[in-house]
Formats: structure tokens, C-alpha cells, sequence
């Protein structure tokens, strides 16, 4: 393998060249003033969703009930009548 001799000329060089890029990549003010709107937006959303889903899960919950009592007494019913499956 070769070896390329480095100066600090070129190493000062390609310092440079990827802090250029990293800073051509990087966020500005205005794109974190933007995602923290949407993040705030979101976080709303979510809390809404959240106050929504705890009464309807047990709506859910006290329904569920009520079809497995009401199944159990048909199944009663079909018994006394003599048509069970």
C-alpha cells in the first residue's frame, strides 16, 4: 500500500469540507420552530384520543357483559324448549 503524505493544508481541507456538509444537512431555526408546532399538534391529538378511548373502552367492556348474559339465558331458553345445538 502506498502511503500519501498529509499536510495540514489538506487536512484543514477536508476538516472544512465536512463541517460544509454537515452544516448544509442540519436543521435550521425555522425547521425546529416547525416540528415543534406539529409535535404540540400531535400531542393534542393524542390527549383528545386518550380522553375519547377510556369511556369507550368501557362502554365496550359493560356491553361485552350484557351480550354474554344474554347469550347464557338464550341458551337457557333453547334448552327448555328443546332446541339446543
Amino acid at each position: 500500500m502506498v502511503k500519501k503524505n498529509m499536510t495540514i493544508e489538506k487536512l484543514a481541507e477536508m476538516v472544512q469540507k465536512g463541517f460544509g456538509d454537515l452544516a448544509s444537512r442540519m436543521a435550521t431555526k425555522d425547521d425546529l420552530k416547525t416540528m415543534m408546532s406539529e409535535l404540540e399538534r400531535m400531542n393534542a391529538d393524542l390527549h383528545d384520543i386518550k380522553g375519547e378511548l377510556g369511556p369507550m373502552t368501557r362502554l365496550v367492556f359493560a356491553q361485552d357483559r350484557e351480550i354474554l348474559g344474554l347469550s347464557f339465558r338464550v341458551g337457557r331458553l333453547e334448552k327448555k324448549v328443546g332446541i339446543t345445538k
